[in-house]
């Protein structure tokens, strides 16, 4: 895959996680410091290896369960964001669980200052 094609495949995921995320699960107000986009384009980033012959709502849901597998334990504010948004996405699609399980479960922050 080229980089071309990379890009293509993560706007076109992002473009979905996008209403996902703001509509299906209802999170607009933790968008002040990071976007929206931002945030969706990380979680595709992860993803790019995911088929796409599944559904909207299939495919972000493969996506999610990408991302909690690959969040580093150190996380910036956007990986802190996409955790929070898997962790709602949790509560309304409980099989994401066992993926947010597999995660480190320590909690270290990287910031300008660290």
């Amino acid at each position: 895959m080229n980089l071309i094609q990379r890009q293509y495949k993560i706007v076109k995921l992002s473009a979905k996680l996008e209403p996902f995320i703001s509509q299906e699960l209802k999170i607009t107000q933790i968008f002040s410091q990071t976007s929206l986009t931002k945030v969706s384009n990380y979680i595709a980033t992860c993803a790019l290896e995911q088929a796409e012959d599944y559904d909207d709502l299939t495919q972000c849901l493969i996506a999610l369960a990408y991302c909690a597998e690959q969040l580093p334990v150190e996380r910036n504010h956007t990986q802190n964001i996409a955790l929070f948004i898997i962790k709602a996405a949790t509560e309304k699609y409980p099989l994401l669980q066992p993926m947010l399980d597999k995660r480190p479960k320590d909690k270290n922050s990287l910031s300008m200052l660290s």
